[in-house]
Order: C-alpha cells, then structure tokens, then sequence
C-alpha cells in the first residue's frame, strides 16, 4: 500500500505541473498546439494510472478489512476458550484396536 500512495503522490504532483505548464501555454499569443496536445495525452494516462492505483487501493483495503474481521473473531474464540472446559480423551486401547481392524478390512 505504501508503494501506490508514492506512486499516487509522483502522479498528483505530476498532474499539477502539467497543469500549470497547460495553462501557461494556452496564455501565450503564440500557442504551442503540439505541446499542448502532447500534455493532455500525459493528462489522460496519469488519470488512467491513477484510476488503476485507485482500485488496487480499494481493494487492498477491503482484503484488510475482512482479515481484520477474520483475526478479531479467531482472537474472541481464543480469549473465550475455557481450559476448565476440556475433558481428557478416554481411551479404550481394546476398542480402538478393534475399530482399526475393522476399518483395514474394509479398505483390504
């Protein structure tokens, strides 16, 4: 995310110059229409670029939002979890034994 604010940052302050330097040309008697032209076509690929920087961020933080949501429930089950609560296991080695046979058989 820290990547696409630079990025985005480069592109504002980018816009901006080519703003003014649009403006200062269309002042002049003398206008350069070519250089004019050529600012509005960087114009529209910094919007494009920022549209694009603009969803990722969306979607970066709508991918942080449900991780978040996803931790603070996982972190409530924790903090609810009750060691009391916990029975041993009861093992009866002559069932399982028996169970286990049972099972290869029907696999063998």
């Amino acid at each position: 995310m820290l990547e696409e604010g630079d990025r985005m940052t480069e592109l504002l302050i980018m816009k901006e110059k080519l703003e003014a330097e649009k403006e200062d040309l269309e002042q002049e008697e003398t206008k350069d229409e070519g250089r004019i032209f050529e600012i509005e076509d960087q114009l529209k690929d910094i919007a494009l670029e920022l549209g694009s920087i603009t969803n990722s961020l969306d979607m970066l933080e709508e991918t942080l939002e449900f991780v978040q949501i996803q931790t603070n429930r996982v972190i409530e089950e924790i903090e609810s979890f009750d060691v009391e609560s916990v029975q041993p296991m009861s093992f009866n080695a002559l069932e399982s034994i028996d169970s286990a046979r049972e099972t290869l058989k029907t696999f063998f």
